[in-house]
């Protein structure tokens, strides 16, 4: 009667524990389409950010005879289950910490000083700078014949434009850092002064600005957490740019980098490798704010705010998520163009930016000496940089700024149209 009285127990257990399983997504979803407040570790909020946006399902479209044949039906209630998995985001950051207590022992063992953050992750930690690093790349054939073929489109492009002057500056990223404590996990790894000797390696019309630095100076001008440069990183950049152009960079001094007090960074090495253990400051200035006199998005007026949002995060009312993309919505997302006009610029020339979302913090500055910035990202513009050029005589100057991911991509060989 015991045994009987135990195992319906169990199974009762056991049936909650299943009914929990399979109305947790679907309660989960109801409450949050009827705006049901919830503590936010149970709802989506951390894991849309940690896996990129809730996936896209067309549950109706699938419910049909047809679709459970072919099993589009299943894979649609699965990934609508998988969308709305309570606690989700804290079940991802758990799984991942307890992995790193046991790779911790073995670092402990071996003294590798950098390990994954978890099994299988592709993004490293360093303990002692307290440091996420993207996993090297290997070094191959393919990568330094795209490199000769940008830099060559790059060349011809300056050919096809006599009367500009070209400048190339590739960011440092850690994946291709030359001393990274990451470098003794790949063998013969690709690093930035074989990328840097590619471009370098003939007689260009354009003027190649190294990005190079060693480790110490990278780990200081980089976000810990993300794979963008911070402020004080983007601002000496932009000065060794500045020099290469020819003219003074806009004076700012140490004390006008201030942090915003309260907000913790974790970028996307964090939301990528699972890491919440080490947050970011964030560290802003307003000193090239007062050289914009306009902004224009996409061909529409805009304002200061859209270009840099200094006012909301000064005010303290920025997004509250701690997975939030501080670096995107403090100093804009990427649009295809976007043109700064100076206010009392050095000269009445204009730049032309071929960029990424490296350029996002630093573009300001270039408004003290150009009348007009315009900034086109490859990645989201069908124009072809020849074709901008073109259009807008009074581009004097042209810089090419960006890392290898984006800059070593088919979007760059066709902005360079290399790819008809």
């Amino acid at each position: 009667m015991v045994a009987k009285s135990m195992g319906f127990a169990r199974g009762v257990v056991f049936a909650s524990i299943i009914c929990l399983f399979l109305c947790g997504p679907v309660s989960l979803m109801l409450c949050e389409r009827v705006d049901v407040p919830l503590p936010k570790w149970l709802t989506t909020e951390d894991s849309r950010y940690l896996s990129g946006g809730v996936e896209k399902v067309d549950l109706a479209g699938s419910l049909s005879v047809e679709g459970f044949l072919d099993g589009r039906l299943q894979r649609a209630i699965e990934t609508t289950v998988g969308n709305f998995i309570p606690a989700k985001a804290e079940a991802l950051l758990g799984n991942a910490r307890l992995q790193r207590s046991a790779i911790c022992l073995s670092e402990r063992m071996f003294g590798w000083g950098v390990y994954p953050s978890y099994y299988g992750s592709s993004f490293l930690m360093v303990p002692d700078s307290q440091r996420l690093l993207s996993m090297p790349e290997k070094s191959n054939g393919e990568v330094f014949e795209l490199c000769d073929r940008i830099a060559t489109g790059i060349d011809d492009l300056a050919n096809m434009h006599p009367e500009q002057r070209f400048f190339v500056y590739f960011a440092m990223d850690s994946p291709y850092l030359n001393d990274s404590p990451a470098t003794r996990l790949v063998s013969d790894p690709l690093t930035y002064d074989q990328i840097e000797e590619v471009f370098k390696r003939d007689a260009r019309r354009y003027t190649w600005v190294s990005g190079d630095l060693p480790y110490d100076e990278y780990n200081a001008g980089w976000y810990k957490t993300d794979h963008h440069w911070t402020v004080e990183g983007a601002y000496e950049a932009y000065c060794h740019i500045s020099e290469a152009m020819g003219f003074a960079p806009v004076p700012i001094e140490a004390k006008d980098f201030q942090p915003y007090d309260g907000l913790l960074f974790y970028g996307t090495l964090a939301r990528r490798g699972l890491v919440d253990e080490w947050p970011d400051a964030v560290m802003d200035t307003g000193a090239a704010d007062k050289y914009v006199k306009s902004v224009f998005i996409d061909g529409e007026k805009a304002d200061l705010p859209s270009l840099h949002d200094r006012a909301t995060y000064l005010s303290g009312e920025w997004n509250q998520n701690r997975f939030a993309n501080h670096y995107s919505e403090l100093f804009h997302t990427d649009y295809a163009l976007i043109e700064i006009e100076g206010n009392e610029p050095e000269t009445n020339e204009s730049l032309l930016i071929v960029s990424d979302s490296y350029t996002n913090c630093m573009e300001a500055l270039f408004a003290a000496r150009y009348k007009h910035v315009y900034i086109i990202d490859s990645r989201f513009c069908e124009e072809s940089v020849s074709s901008f050029i073109d259009e807008h005589t009074d581009v004097a100057d042209v810089l090419f700024l960006m890392r290898e991911a984006e800059f070593l991509s088919e979007e760059t060989e066709k902005a360079l149209e290399l790819s008809r």
